[in-house]
């Protein structure tokens, strides 16, 4: 969905395309996704200058967002929860 909101989130990657970009000589022993509830209003005023995402393409993807993405992000009136990921990677093959 964020793919959608801004072209910032293009240069972005998933986190199974991080993980198979550190199979190269890196193990990761630890993934830690860290969700966090924001309001549209917050998002606009602390992301929307940054990410350059305009309000009325925000509304409308939150207007025709799929189900799977409604409870990914759990959209609802109010805002929508988004996540940090931490990675743990260690160079070579070690645990």
């Amino acid at each position: 969905m964020e793919r959608k909101v801004s072209e910032t989130y293009l240069r972005y990657y998933n986190l199974s395309a991080v993980k198979r970009m550190l199979t190269h000589g890196f193990h990761v022993p630890k993934v830690k996704v860290i969700p966090y509830r924001k309001s549209y209003f917050s998002l606009m005023e602390d992301k929307g200058e940054y990410f350059s995402v305009k309000l009325e393409v925000l509304r409308k993807c939150i207007r025709e967002a799929t189900m799977d993405e409604r409870k990914l992000y759990a959209l609802n009136s109010d805002g929508l929860t988004l996540s940090y990921t931490l990675i743990k990677a260690l160079e070579g093959n070690k645990s």
